[in-house]
């Protein structure tokens, strides 16, 4: 196996090697020009609005919302685990007992109530927000 990168000896100063293109460069005139390197800066015109939060800020925000809520919810999820499925377990009840009833919507406020929960034990178990 050959040694790739060559390292200089210590002392000794290797001139720079100058590689020349293989093909040549298609001609600039119909081309347009490069466009320059690394962040613009962009001048706001007269009279335009304020000026908003950019992107990065509004997703920064939301992301430590959804770590505060994350935190709030594992701290509180052994009670609050106890108290969700006893309201999905009336809910349940509920939906039996007015199974034949047209108008109470008894079934899908049921199987509303079942989707939170296993959103919200999905959220608690499985989802971990960046920085904990």
């Amino acid at each position: 196996m050959s040694n790739v990168v060559r390292f200089p000896k210590v002392g000794r100063v290797m001139p720079p090697v100058r590689q020349e293109p293989s093909h040549p460069e298609p001609a600039r005139a119909s081309m347009p020009p490069p466009r320059p390197e690394g962040p613009q800066v962009v001048t706001p015109k007269k009279g335009a609005g304020p000026v908003t939060a950019t992107p990065a800020r509004a997703n920064r925000f939301l992301a430590g919302l959804v770590k505060f809520l994350w935190v709030v919810l594992a701290l509180t999820w052994p009670v609050l685990k106890w108290l969700v499925s006893l309201d999905v377990a009336f809910q349940f009840a509920r939906m039996a007992w007015f199974w034949g009833e047209p108008g109470k919507f008894a079934g899908t406020t049921f199987a509303l109530h079942f989707a939170a929960f296993v959103a919200l034990t999905y959220f608690v178990s499985h989802y971990k927000p960046k920085g904990l």
